[in-house]
């Protein structure tokens, strides 16, 4: 099996992260997503929120230049109300009455306790973080903090399932650099300087738990799972979120990185046929390290999905955000339509 990972992928500089794109301002409409309610769907039209999928979506939206406060603040509202005391969330159902009730637990507390934070800070007035979410990111805290391996230094996916996974926990260590940009927008420099401390830490134990052997690809998990090269999810999709998530400062190392995932994995991932999911977030990978090839053929394949059963508001928001790249992007990049 190809290696595809070389070198220790290192922190990206921070001022690349959320950079919008200041001659492109374009809007992220979720219409038949979004609810007047302010509920988010996972699917078009669809009867369950999955938190998880909605704030990734927002999040990935806002990364890449689309502008979802609107969109956002309605979530915040409908949202809120349904964080449990401890400051968990679940998933929710509706029901023929059009109610709105939790239905099944968070498929990862982890990851979403974070993103979580995250979206309420990146949310927030230059004024400072509304009274009503001061007490909801107070719990989230604590609840993730409770999530902590103290041995290993990464984060489980529930109290009651006390796995770490590497997906969730490089979005974990995304999201405290994210939260510290923030906390620096709002004049929390000591707030900022903890979070980075938090991501420092976390990449270094996310490096030596998931990739002990650097020129072996990342593990998914700290179970003992067998790799198949034939199963795309999670095992070649994990090996992309540390690119996705820029978490290494040298461009030419993670393009090198990339191009060599996508010699292995790239046809498949283009093929539509090895997951249920088109998984945009590889397109938008490829966008981030400015491979506008890879994104338009995402894009030109992908799209006769769209609103179908195989899609999501978190694929719609990547489509979107690739339509807008496609549109800065070389003559050569062009969309054909």
């Amino acid at each position: 099996m190809k290696r595809v990972f070389q070198a220790t992928l290192l922190m990206l500089t921070v001022t690349l992260i959320n950079l919008p794109l200041p001659t492109m301002a374009t809007t992220l409409t979720l219409d038949h997503y979004q609810e007047q309610s302010g509920a988010i769907t996972v699917h078009y039209k669809g009867d369950v929120v999955d938190p998880y999928f909605a704030i990734k979506a927002l999040l990935t939206a806002h990364n890449t230049g689309l502008d979802m406060q609107e969109i956002g603040q309605r979530w915040i509202k409908w949202l809120l109300p349904f964080q449990q005391i401890n400051g968990l969330f679940n998933r929710y159902c509706k029901q023929a009455n059009g109610e709105w009730t939790s239905c099944k637990e968070a498929d990862a507390d982890d990851a979403l306790l974070a993103m979580w934070i995250e979206f309420v800070y990146t949310m927030s007035p230059q004024t400072g973080i509304p009274l009503e979410l001061q007490g909801s990111i107070k719990k989230a805290w604590y609840q993730l903090d409770q999530l902590l391996d103290q041995k290993y230094g990464i984060y489980h996916i529930s109290k009651d399932k006390q796995v770490g996974l590497l997906m969730d926990n490089v979005e974990i260590e995304s999201a405290f650099r994210a939260i510290a940009k923030e906390q620096r927008r709002l004049n929390d420099i000591a707030g900022a300087i903890v979070s980075l401390r938090k991501a420092r830490l976390l990449r270094g134990n996310i490096e030596r738990t998931f990739r002990p052997i650097k020129s072996e690809p990342y593990k998914v998990s700290t179970q003992n799972i067998p790799i198949s090269e034939n199963r795309f999810y999670p095992q070649a999709l994990a090996q992309i979120f540390p690119l996705l998530h820029l978490m290494g400062n040298d461009q030419r190392a993670s393009r090198k990185a990339f191009d060599e995932w996508l010699e292995f994995y790239g046809a498949e991932w283009l093929s539509l046929t090895k997951d249920h999911y088109p998984w945009g977030l590889v397109a938008i990978t490829a966008r981030q390290l400015d491979d506008c090839k890879t994104a338009q053929h995402w894009l030109n394949r992908s799209m006769h999905l769209r609103h179908s059963e195989r899609w999501n508001v978190l694929e719609e928001a990547a489509l979107q955000s690739i339509q807008l790249y496609m549109k800065t992007a070389p003559r050569s990049c062009t969309l054909v339509q």
